[in-house]
């Protein structure tokens, strides 16, 4: 009985050194390699997208709990060690990374261009507002402007956008100081409309048409 347990002591014993021979050679090494540990930065924001584009934003649980099971077992490491560094960098980064792309696909996935139906007493008008500051491709903004009666923009549209009554961007809106629209009539009243003979409207007025 007792040499059974000697040897099982020794198998014990050798596992144990060679676990931390093996762990000595792998802090030897990083400790060589510390100038370079701030690459471990972009290569876990690389393994968060990747993890998305297998698997989507529905495994969000999933990378959050590996997350933190890696910055969990990163406590078990000795304190001050390159190992430890290095797993607390990658837990970090790794969510990091899942959730900018993540992100932008939630973003991205926004529609840019909003299109409403207004209904007035004597017709329906469809108006079409944008809602992204990022530029729209002529082409597509053409081809929706021409379907809708009314665009609404706080940017200025290229002229190829041409919808069916009124174009109110950020230049006709800067001229005009503002719009109202009565779509019973319809009618539109502007802002500067009684007060354009004022000399810093009609500045104003010049300055927008400039730009």
């Amino acid at each position: 009985m007792a040499t059974k347990y000697f040897k099982l002591n020794t198998l014990v014993s050798v596992d144990l050194i060679e676990n931390l021979t093996l762990f000595q050679a792998v802090e030897n090494w990083l400790d060589r390699e510390r100038d370079q540990l701030p690459l471990w930065l972009p290569v876990g924001i690389g393994f968060g997208i990747a993890i998305w584009q297998s698997g989507g934003t529905s495994i969000w649980i999933g990378v959050l709990v590996t997350s933190i099971a890696l910055g969990a077992y990163s406590l078990l490491i000795p304190l001050g060690s390159r190992f430890r560094q290095i797993v607390q960098i990658f837990s970090l980064t790794l969510l990091i990374g899942f959730s900018l792309i993540a992100l932008r696909s939630e973003v991205v996935a926004q529609p840019i261009l909003s299109v409403v139906t207004v209904a007035s007493e004597k017709r329906s008008w469809t108006v079409l507002a944008t809602q992204t500051a990022n530029q729209v491709p002529a082409m597509e903004m053409a081809a929706a402007c021409k379907r809708v009666d009314i665009v609404v923009s706080d940017r200025w549209l290229p002229q190829s956008c041409r919808p069916k009554w009124i174009k109110a961007d950020r230049r006709l809106l800067e001229q005009s100081g503002g719009l109202a629209f009565y779509l019973n009539e319809p009618l539109i009243i502007g802002a500067n409309d009684g007060t354009l003979h004022m000399p810093w409207v009609q500045a104003r007025v010049n300055a927008a048409t400039v730009q």
